[in-house]
């Protein structure tokens, strides 16, 4: 399990199923807010969910930016997809 802590130690962000197959969980506090990208930089999802299904996209590596919508704090994980 890939964690993240914040400067203040205040909120914390766990990503897991990483390597992921076909989707990935995000845990966190309170609501959030999902950007994925490929390894060029280019958005290929947005939502505000969870449980992320990546099952669609090729086996490479990915960033994923969580943003906290109530500390409006974000966090970049690297996923890889087998």
């Amino acid at each position: 399990m890939l964690s993240v802590r914040d400067v203040f130690g205040v909120a914390q962000v766990f990503l897991y199923l990483n390597p992921a197959q076909d989707k990935f969980h995000i845990k966190a506090d309170g609501h959030i807010f999902v950007e994925v990208y490929d390894i060029s930089g280019n958005k290929l999802k947005t939502n505000k969910n969870k449980e992320q299904n990546i099952s669609a996209f090729g086996s490479v590596i990915y960033f994923v930016r969580v943003s906290q919508l109530e500390t409006a704090q974000s966090q970049l994980f690297k996923v890889v997809k087998k």
